[in-house]
């Protein structure tokens, strides 16, 4: 098996193991921050730092652009010359 196959089998393998219901309850918890005027704060350690990044970038313009929530989420690991 080639390494592409390999990692396209492993994420099949992950995705199995998410289960819907929770997903759901995380978008009903984000979208009462974003209904209650609230940030979220996200912060990683090592290669968690870029995911944190990643993951504020997903939910504030890809995942919540499609159901059209205005979420506010800071990645505390970005410019933190700025902060």
């Amino acid at each position: 098996m080639n390494l592409a196959n390999e990692y396209i089998t492993k994420l099949q393998k992950a995705q199995l193991i998410l289960e819907s219901p929770s997903i759901d309850k995380l978008f009903e918890i984000l979208k009462s921050a974003s209904n209650s005027d609230k940030t979220i704060f996200i912060a990683g350690n090592g290669g968690s730092a870029a995911l944190s990044d990643h993951f504020a970038t997903d939910w504030c313009k890809g995942i919540f652009e499609m159901s059209k929530v205005n979420l506010r989420v800071i990645s505390l690991n970005s410019n933190l010359s700025l902060k």
